[in-house]
């Protein structure tokens, strides 16, 4: 596979390693915020 912009292969390629994790934290905190006003709640 021939590359013609190298620096955008490695943007594209770091964000695209970057997105799941950075979903799974996400929906992580909406887990946890979600918790924590069910135990205010009560």
């Amino acid at each position: 596979m021939d590359v013609q912009d190298f620096e955008q292969a490695i943007s594209l390629s770091a964000q695209t390693a970057l997105r799941k994790p950075i979903r799974h934290h996400e929906l992580y905190q909406v887990v946890e915020e979600r918790e924590m006003h069910k135990r205010c709640d009560v």
